[in-house]
């Protein structure tokens, strides 16, 4: 069995790192935008629009996923950032991302 080069085993231990804190982060956003929901749903909506079953529905399903793309936006720039970081370069991570990609 070989050793593991040292770099090779720091490039795990960041990746991981910065796979939790994006999950972490995914998971508190899409909490907050459930209880959001869910105090919107105990205040009740006014207006005519509102009152039709499908339109509520509907409003509230691209809310949601409008939010929820923001939410992956920011979350793609908090990777470009730490591959900027890491690369020290805004070249280098460049080359470093699309080399992820094959």
């Amino acid at each position: 069995m070989e050793a593991i080069e040292p770099a090779w085993t720091q490039s795990w231990i960041w990746g991981l790192a910065l796979i939790a804190v994006t999950i972490g982060f995914h998971a508190c956003g899409v909490v907050l935008l459930a209880r959001g929901l869910q105090r919107a749903g105990n205040r009740g909506f006014q207006g005519r629009a509102f009152r039709h079953p499908i339109v509520l529905p509907v409003a509230l399903v691209s809310i949601v996923g409008v939010l929820l793309a923001m939410l992956h936006g920011l979350e793609s720039a908090m990777w470009a950032g730490a591959i900027c970081g890491l690369a020290r370069s805004a070249p280098k991570a460049m080359r470093c991302s699309i080399q992820w990609i094959r």
